[in-house]
């Protein structure tokens, strides 16, 4: 871990288009969610909420979905320590906009980048899959 911190941004979505189900989707510059990770002493993940929904959101890792993608990036980085992740939560939960997803994957591209673990979209995807 070389970096100090590493911030990333996501959008809210919107799915179910047309016959398209769940396939079907868009990003909408509407809402979105930002999240900054730093590497800390503990090996373990400590989450923290800010913005409008920061009570709607619980803050065990187990339970918010951005702790399986930090854990499983930590996992394959074979990291000794822990992380802080800060999410400013600003994609309204319950509303069908992507509340979890966003927060998913500012997560994942927040924690590859400070890990500097190079993964590819596709193998990002398959780790923001983890928190929904």
């Amino acid at each position: 871990m070389g970096r100090r911190l590493a911030v990333a941004k996501a959008y809210c979505s919107s799915a179910n288009l047309g016959p398209g189900f769940d396939i079907f989707g868009l990003s909408l510059n509407m809402y979105a969610d930002t999240v900054k990770v730093e590497p800390t002493e503990k090996k373990s993940i400590v989450i923290n909420m800010k913005g409008p929904y920061r009570d709607a959101v619980p803050l065990l890792p187990s339970k918010n979905s951005a702790g399986p993608p930090a854990m499983e990036l930590l996992r394959r980085a074979q990291a000794k320590k822990g992380l802080k992740v800060t999410i400013k939560k600003n994609v309204p939960p319950g509303l069908g906009l992507g509340s979890s997803g966003a927060t998913a994957a500012a997560c994942t591209k927040a924690v590859d980048s400070l890990l500097e673990t190079g993964l590819s979209d596709d193998e990002m995807v398959q780790v923001a899959s983890l928190g929904e």
